[in-house]
């Protein structure tokens, strides 16, 4: 084999080595921003609860519009080409358009995945109402990616932080209550005894117990916590979890709510 020719084969097999590195490098890429996608629609989900009360009004109102809802079903049909609910597979254009990966570096794995994130009924298909989440999500995941989405994101940590302070604090100073008891001014003693303060505890229950049941159930103190964690710059998002601990605090009978006088106790 003359040196010409052998070099000329080694160039010719050093391009296609080099075109299959390259096919290669795509295909780790392609699945890297599919992962990639994955990781963040999961973040989303993790700061979602507290920011639902931040997402501007305006973006509320176009996720709960006919014209969004008709975008969702008109996107569901084109996916749904045999007229039945979405298999994970059926998803691989969305998680292309989302993703800007090719589709042939969307691996199975990965369709299940994503489609487990939005599958709330756990029946191995995708619905008309859980497509509709689905894009309501990533549309609101989008959001929180832009630079007013991270600096709301801040805000509502720093909220949530001040929550739990206030849980913190509470909790403390109901130990150091007894204590200081003795110390208090007189003015203070007789204020918090007085028959007064006894009726407008009673007034502000019942203003409470909207179902007038004669307790008041974690939710029906979302005003009072609402009102205790607002300040003039963030609020907090008040979801059931946070109101069933904050009952927890004063729930001394631990009935799980607040009877008429545990609530003058708080």
């Amino acid at each position: 084999m003359s040196k010409e020719l052998y070099k000329a084969k080694r160039r010719r097999s050093s391009v296609r080595e080099h075109m299959r590195m390259q096919q290669k490098a795509a295909g780790a890429s392609g699945c890297s921003k599919v992962e990639t996608l994955l990781m963040t629609l999961e973040a989303a989900s993790n700061n979602l609860e507290i920011v639902l009360p931040f997402i501007p009004e305006e973006l509320r109102e176009k996720l709960a519009s006919t014209e969004f809802s008709t975008l969702c079903d008109e996107k569901f049909r084109a996916l749904d080409v045999e007229d039945r609910e979405l298999t994970s597979n059926d998803l691989i254009p969305v998680i292309v358009e989302l993703s800007r990966a090719q589709k042939d570096s969307i691996s199975t794995e990965q369709c299940r995945k994503f489609a487990d994130m939005f599958d709330s009924n756990q029946d191995g298909l995708i619905n008309i109402a859980e497509f509709t989440q689905m894009v309501q999500f990533v549309t609101v995941s989008g959001w929180l990616e832009s630079q007013e989405g991270k600096d709301m994101i801040q805000k509502a940590e720093l909220a949530d932080r001040s929550f739990q302070d206030l849980i913190k604090m509470i909790e403390a100073d109901k130990e150091r209550l007894w204590s200081i008891i003795p110390f208090l001014p007189e003015w203070l003693v007789n204020h918090l005894t007085s028959k007064e303060f006894e009726e407008a505890c009673h007034e502000q229950f019942d203003g409470l117990d909207v179902d007038g049941s004669g307790s008041l159930e974690p939710v029906e103190l979302i005003p009072i916590i609402q009102a205790i964690c607002q300040t003039e710059d963030h609020g907090v998002a008040i979801t059931e979890e946070r109101c069933q601990r904050f009952t927890s605090l004063f729930d001394t009978d631990g009935n799980g709510v607040i009877k008429r006088d545990e609530f003058i106790e708080f």
